[in-house]
């Protein structure tokens, strides 16, 4: 019986995953035509260097939720802020929107340049 309780509750738990971190190193493995890159740090934030091929969307603005629904479902969309904070929770709202194929890059723009890689201005 308990093997059975614990068993239901791994397979409860990996159902409700919503949104999926991935490293540096999963990102640069997506192939750049399947997957839309989204930048939810304030403009500001945003022109003080960001990810090439990043697209800025501010997760305080009013119509965030409305801009993201513009992208193509299909594609996977990976989420980026300074560390991963306000992406995680912009990739809670959308999971709870019904978006699917969200990522976040664990430690944000700042993991990425941490480790040598270039940003655009």
């Amino acid at each position: 019986m308990r093997h059975l309780l614990i068993l239901l509750l791994i397979l409860l738990c990996s159902c409700t995953e919503q949104f999926k971190y991935i490293s540096i190193e999963e990102f640069n493995g997506f192939s750049y035509n399947e997957f839309e890159l989204v930048d939810v740090r304030t403009l500001k934030e945003f022109q003080s260097g960001y990810i090439s091929g990043a697209i800025n969307i501010d997760f305080f603005s009013a119509d965030f939720i409305d801009k993201i629904k513009e992208f193509d479902t299909s594609l996977n969309l990976i989420l980026y802020c300074r560390t991963d904070n306000r992406s995680s929770k912009s990739a809670k709202i959308l999971a709870d929107n019904d978006i699917k194929n969200v990522y976040v890059i664990k430690g944000g723009i700042e993991e990425w340049i941490g480790q040598g890689n270039p940003v655009s201005f």
